[in-house]
């Protein structure tokens, strides 16, 4: 607990200020990229939490390689903001706002001082600015961490005595964590330590504390497997959340590639970004130096690295190190920046310093970002972190199809863009909604050509969108070409052309609708078709 009549030196002060100018400066951005594209991960787990939501089978009527929790978390997310993308990226904005408070609260409670707490919520909220993160998207990380400080959150808040309440709700936020990513795997060292060193009065507490734990945990995860087992598609589940992935499905990444690509997505934030690591740094410095400190917190400086070194490791599954994962290290980093700064720092002189540095750096980082953060357009910053994905052109198309789509009609995406459906509010009759996973090989990749070859020749929606991207389409050397080569035909002679977008050299769009999209030729292989079928 923090100490409530702690003294309001200048320090303190100057720390709060810094966090005040870093939350205002993260609110000035955020509110910049309400209105942005949604990106094909944002559409595919909105898309599937609103098909669980209205009770279709997950990994039967749609499948993704996460637990059934990111289903769920998505379902309610959309329920409670899925009205258009701005109050979805409002919905976005908060949760990185609770997140920043779940910093704070963790670091009072586990160094009993506010100011290291300015001090991590502070930087969370430049870090969570870094563009190479995609913090603008709505990412299933940002679930799967909120879990995880909840959880850790309840554990701070155990007392001597009954805790029957915070056990359950911490073993609950973590139990939801883990049907949200499998990553949760990762920090179960860090969490069963705060609780281990929190319930350390005697064996049998801390036995009893593990066991509410794992009823709390269970709470979340047995009802939502018994679900999955009653609807039918246990071991449809299995299959996509466990063999799958392990298999031929995903596309292997070897060590030494991975390791060259970890290697330049560090140097590329480093490189921009590196004042804001400058506090992180000291952190885990002072956090191993307090071994050696009489009277440092050695628990919490034992938790703060173990958080790290394990959020750490959970972005290497599959050695690909996408941008994202790294939301889930933020936290981590962002604690170990100021959790033991003022407490190991005891000279008042020495805390005014680091205080009045922190302002500096958040300062020189706002300026250093400001065309990035506040200036630039942000098509411009979207278009450049998405590259030679179709996102952003695929967004007026979007509108183009609700102004058009009629209740009953149907439509079907060639491509890897579920957020066409999502934004749509239409629901594929057939779980393929990745084309680009049809291209991957495996044993039943050509089965699910001819399935979707099948579907379409019997349906024929009334709108067929081809996304005519590499990206999108995903296709490899090894590739069969079987539903590629035929879609092609059934378009020319069942449809004909009503929207247009194509890309030039620099991923900007061309648009042409109506009659001036259907004279259009296509010059290139970069392009959105909307085709309507013939009458």
């Amino acid at each position: 607990m923090t100490d409530l009549n702690e003294k309001k030196s200048a320090s303190y002060y100057l720390y709060l200020t810094a966090l005040v100018v870093s939350f205002v400066s993260f609110l000035m951005s955020r509110l910049r990229y309400l209105d942005i594209p949604l990106d094909r991960d944002e559409g595919t787990y909105l898309y599937m939490g609103k098909m669980f939501m209205r009770g279709f089978k997950p990994y039967v009527d749609f499948y993704e390689i996460k637990p059934p929790g990111i289903f769920f978390a998505y379902g309610i997310f959309d329920l409670i903001f899925g009205y258009n993308n701005i109050l979805l990226h409002v919905g976005l904005v908060l949760m990185q706002i609770g997140i920043g408070v779940l910093i704070y609260k963790l670091g009072q409670a586990l160094c009993n001082n506010s100011q290291n707490s300015f001090i991590a919520a502070a930087i969370y909220f430049q870090l969570v600015l870094i563009t190479n993160f995609v913090g603008f998207a709505i990412l299933s990380e940002y679930f799967f961490i909120a879990m995880i400080l909840l959880s850790l959150f309840f554990i701070t808040k155990l007392k001597p005595g009954k805790n029957t309440r915070q056990l359950l709700w911490a073993g609950f936020f973590f139990g939801f964590a883990a049907m949200v990513r499998q990553h949760a795997i990762y920090f179960i060292v860090p969490v069963l330590f705060l609780l281990i060193t929190t319930l350390k009065t005697n064996k049998n507490d801390v036995l009893k504390g593990i066991g509410m734990f794992t009823i709390g945990g269970l709470c979340l995860i047995l009802p939502l497997i018994g679900y999955i087992s009653i609807i039918g598609s246990f071991d449809e589940m299995i299959d996509w959340i466990w063999i799958k992935p392990s298999g031929t499905y995903l596309s292997t990444i070897s060590w030494a590639s991975g390791k060259l690509y970890l290697i330049s997505f560090l140097q590329s934030v480093f490189r921009t970004y590196w004042p804001l690591f400058i506090f992180p740094g000291l952190g885990i410095i002072l956090a191993a130096g307090s071994y050696f400190i009489k009277g440092s917190n050695k628990a919490a400086a034992t938790f703060l690295l173990l958080f790290f070194i394990f959020s750490f490791f959970s972005t290497f599954p599959g050695y690909r190190f996408y941008g994202h994962y790294w939301l889930m290290v933020i936290p981590s980093v962002a604690m170990l920046s100021g959790n033991l700064i003022p407490l190991i720092v005891k000279n008042v002189k020495v805390n005014i310093v680091l205080a009045i540095s922190l302002l500096f750096l958040i300062f020189y980082q706002i300026n250093t970002t400001k065309n990035v953060n506040y200036i630039a357009k942000v098509s411009d910053v979207y278009r450049f972190v998405y590259g030679a994905n179709p996102n952003f052109a695929l967004d007026r198309m979007i509108t183009y199809l609700n102004r058009k789509l009629q209740v009953n009609d149907k439509i079907y995406v060639f491509g890897s863009e579920p957020q066409v459906y999502y934004e749509c509010d239409k629901i594929l009759n057939i779980p393929h909604v990745y084309v680009g996973f049809l291209h991957i090989p495996s044993k039943e990749y050509l089965q699910y050509q001819k399935d979707t070859k099948q579907f379409l020749e019997k349906n024929k929606p009334e709108y067929l969108i081809h996304i005519q991207n590499s990206i999108s389409i995903n296709m490899k050397d090894e590739s069969d070409h079987f539903l590629y080569n035929w879609i092609f035909t059934f378009e020319m002679i069942n449809y004909h052309q009503v929207g247009v977008a194509e890309m030039d050299k620099n991923n900007v769009p061309s648009y042409f609708f109506d009659n001036d999209a259907l004279r259009y030729k296509t010059l290139t292989d970069n392009y959105i078709i909307i085709y309507k079928r013939n009458e």
